[in-house]
This record gives structure tokens, C-alpha cells and sequence, in this order.
């Protein structure tokens, strides 16, 4: 019984370290998530300018057609 206990609990700390790490990479994850919204926002605001441009060329007659 003592190396079924034994293992047990070298299992549990197995368990508790994987645990862990997974942690450490849903943090990094979610920052990641953050980070690209981020991003993404800035570089929309960067392109709605040139987005009213096209859209003002888009209304001239020739263009239009």
C-alpha cells in the first residue's frame, strides 16, 4: 500500500503542476486576446480616414457607373 500511496502523491503533485502551467498559459493567452484587439482597433481608426476617402470617390459620376 505504501507505493500506491506514494503514488498518489507524486500523481497529485503531477496534477497540481499541470495545473499550474496551464494557468500561466491561459494568462498569456488572455493577454494575447487583449493585445490583438488592441492592435486591431488602432490600425481601424488608422484606416477610416482613407475608408470616407474611397467612399467620397465612389459617389463621383464617372467613378459610380
Amino acid at each position: 500500500m505504501t507505493t500506491e500511496n506514494g503514488a498518489d502523491i507524486e500523481l497529485e503533485r503531477s496534477l497540481e503542476a499541470l495545473n499550474t502551467i496551464n494557468q500561466d498559459i491561459n494568462l498569456i493567452v488572455e493577454q494575447l486576446i487583449d493585445e490583438e484587439a488592441a492592435l486591431h482597433a488602432k490600425y481601424e481608426l488608422k484606416k477610416a480616414p482613407l475608408y470616407k476617402k474611397r467612399q467620397g470617390l465612389e459617389k463621383h459620376p464617372i467613378i459610380s457607373k
